[in-house]
C-alpha cells in the first residue's frame, strides 16, 4: 500500500438533495481525491415522494438499476471514498450497483463508508458499504446529519487520510 501522500484517492457518491454531495466535497478537498458522481442512467423524478417510491420499490425487488457513467481505471486508486444518503434504512440501490455489478475489484483497497441522514438509521448504511467491499481495509466511517461538514477534517485527520494536516 503506497504511503499516504502518495495515495490516490477517489470519492464517489451518490446525492439528490445535495447533503451527501457537500460532505463528499469537503472529503476530496481535505484529501486531494477525485470526485465521481454516482447516477442512475434514468434519473429519478425530482418530487420526494415520487423518488422514495421508486427507491422502495427497488429495495423490495432487489432492483440493480443501470449507472449513467463508470469510473475510469478503478484500479489506480488506492483509497475509495464511498457515501451516500440512507433510504429506507440503508444504501440507496445505485450503491449496490456501483459496488456489486460494475466490475470493479475492491480486494487491497481501502474503502471508507460515509452517509447522509435526516432521520433514519445510518449505522446501517455505513455497515452495508463495508459487507459489499469484504476483501478492502474499511476505516471508521462518516455519518453527517443532514450534509454538515463539521467534522469532515478531524475524522480524515484520525483515519490518517487528510492531507491537511
Amino acid at each position: 500500500m503506497p504511503t499516504d501522500s502518495c495515495r490516490k484517492v477517489l470519492v464517489a457518491y451518490f446525492s439528490i438533495s445535495g447533503n451527501t454531495e457537500k460532505v463528499a466535497q469537503a472529503i476530496a478537498d481535505n484529501t486531494g481525491g477525485t470526485l465521481f458522481r454516482i447516477e442512475r442512467l434514468k434519473p429519478y423524478p425530482d418530487e420526494f415522494r415520487k423518488y422514495a417510491d421508486e427507491a422502495k420499490t427497488e429495495l423490495d425487488d432487489s432492483i440493480y438499476p443501470a449507472l449513467k457513467t463508470k469510473v475510469d481505471s478503478i484500479g489506480k486508486y488506492d483509497v475509495i471514498f464511498v457515501g451516500c444518503p440512507v433510504w429506507w434504512h440503508t444504501t440507496p440501490r445505485v450503491i449496490n450497483t456501483f459496488l456489486e455489478k460494475e466490475g470493479y475489484n475492491f480486494s487491497n483497497k481501502v474503502v471508507v463508508p460515509f452517509c447522509t441522514y435526516a432521520n433514519m438509521f445510518p449505522h446501517e448504511t455505513l455497515l452495508e458499504i463495508v459487507n459489499k467491499t469484504p476483501d478492502a481495509v474499511h476505516p471508521d466511517g462518516f455519518i453527517s446529519e443532514d450534509g454538515d461538514t463539521t467534522g469532515v477534517y478531524q475524522w480524515l485527520k484520525t483515519i490518517n487520510l487528510n492531507k491537511k494536516q
